[in-house]
Formats: structure tokens, sequence, C-alpha cells
């Protein structure tokens, strides 16, 4: 906030009169150097005391801080008549008033845009699938290599292909199972982006799994939602209740589940796919 009219109550240094700013901290040195730094407004601007205060041994950082302050200070104008009242000016709004919207927009100032909304929250999928996704792309699941760093009992090796340990990246987008998973449900749903053998490698999570929606729509991404859902539901029955299924087996759950959420509202995949589940 910054104040249009000034009063004795605001002091020349301290108060963020100057563009909402304080001129101590727009001028460090010149404030440093002023022999008074307690003036008000008003006693430093009446007769010009703030250029006493600093009219001595002053170097050239001192002068180019001088002259911007000088500057600052006959853009702004201030008014020292002693009658009249201060006015709070909300500087986040072009019209100067307070708005709740603009308070709550400069909490987020300066953060990172987020992909989720449209990665994960966006899409049609249960909320309990979307909850797991956003669990998933921060590496949040309890993965054997979860429970190893924090020395807690765990199997070691992935539940799938009992090959590699069992990382999140691991599980979901090298280990041999389920990128055959991945490739019968591109060929069943003619969705490219799902193919595994399209994808480039990448490190990070959010990358992984963007590359299985990259050149779809609405479809392919329900259907990448889909997968991941079953693959870590298909690795929880084997290392709970020891079920193995094939990965032909697998799509066969996929497909049902398919025509679960078509019915359920999933327009994309009712357009579809429903035929190609009725079929089977």
């Amino acid at each position: 906030m910054a104040c249009r009219d000034v009063r004795d109550t605001h002091t020349f240094w301290h108060s963020s009169w100057i563009g909402g700013k304080a001129p101590a901290s727009l001028y460090p040195r010149l404030y440093a150097h002023s022999k008074r730094k307690n003036r008000t407004v008003r006693e430093a601007l009446l007769g010009e005391r703030w250029i006493r205060d600093i009219a001595y041994n002053l170097t050239h950082d001192l002068l180019k801080e001088y002259f911007e302050l000088w500057t600052a200070i006959d853009s702004i104008r201030p008014d020292l008549d002693e009658s009249s009242e201060d006015t709070i000016v909300w500087t986040l709004e072009s019209s100067g008033q307070y708005s709740s919207k603009s308070a709550y927009a400069i909490q987020f100032a300066g953060q990172v845009q987020s992909s989720f909304p449209s990665l994960i929250w966006n899409a049609w999928a249960p909320p309990k699938c979307k909850l797991f996704l956003w669990l998933l792309l921060q590496n949040r699941l309890w993965t054997s290599a979860r429970l190893q760093l924090r020395h807690l009992k765990n199997n070691y090796f992935c539940a799938l292909c009992e090959r590699n340990l069992e990382t999140t990246h691991h599980l979901f987008f090298e280990c041999p199972y389920s990128r055959l998973v991945w490739q019968l449900v591109a060929t069943w749903s003619g969705c490219p982006s799902l193919q595994p053998t399209s994808w480039k490698e990448a490190l990070q999570l959010e990358d992984c799994f963007n590359q299985t929606i990259r050149a779809g729509g609405k479809k392919e991404h329900t259907l990448a939602i889909l997968t991941v859902w079953n693959i870590w539901n298909r690795r929880n029955a084997v290392i709970f209740r020891e079920e193995r299924k094939a990965p032909h087996s697998l799509l066969v759950d996929i497909k049902d589940m398919a025509h679960q959420w078509s019915l359920a509202g999933c327009k994309a995949l009712r357009n579809s796919l429903v035929e190609n589940v009725s079929s089977e």
C-alpha cells in the first residue's frame, strides 16, 4: 500500500510512501549517510530538510541515489497540508481500492504454474484414481524403494517382473510386464501415444506420464489413468494375495473397467470403445 497524502505520523525514511516502499530500502546508502533518520515526511520535505541532512561528503554512489530519490519525490508531489487526511491506496488494483481477489492472487506471486490441474484434476476419471495419479506423479506411492528408504519391510524386487528394485518409475514405465500391458492397450484402443516404443527416455515421472497423452485427446488421457491404476492394483494383488495374471488377462480387466467408466459418463470412452468392449 502507499499513501497519496502525508502527515506527521509517517516517517520519511521508514514509511512505505514511494511506490509502496520505504526510501530506506530503496536507497540504503543514502539512508545510512543521513544525519537525521526519524524525521516525519512533512518535516523532511518542508524546507527540503532531508537534503540538508545528507549534504556532506557526498560520493558518486550517494549522488546517484540522491537524484533518484529527488526524482521520485518530485513525481509524487506529496500533499503537506496538515488539514488533509491520509488516503490509503491499494496498489494491486488500478482503482486503488482493496479487493479480496488481488489479495488472494498476491499469495501466489512468483510461484511456478502447476500442470496438475490439466494433467490430473481436469481429466475424466473417478476421484480415487485422480488422487492415486497425484501421489504417483509426486513419487509418493509405497513402492519397495520408498519403503526401503525408510527402513521398512519390503520385497525389494518388482512384484510384476521380479527383476529390478521396485521404484515408481520402473513399475509403471520400465517393467517388461507393464510395458506389455501398455502395448496391448495401445493396440486395442488405437492410441499410438500409449505405445511404449513411441516414448523417449525421461527421468521425471510427470514427463513419463505426459508422453502417454502427448499426441492424444481425452480418450488417451483417461486410458492412461485407467492403465496405471490397473497396474497398481495388479501389483497389490500379487504382493498381498499372491494372485498373478498374464498381461492379456489384465487387458480384459482394463476393457471391463473402460466399459464401466463409459457407462458412468465418460463420453470419450463411450464413443470410441464400447463397441470394442462389447464385441470381445
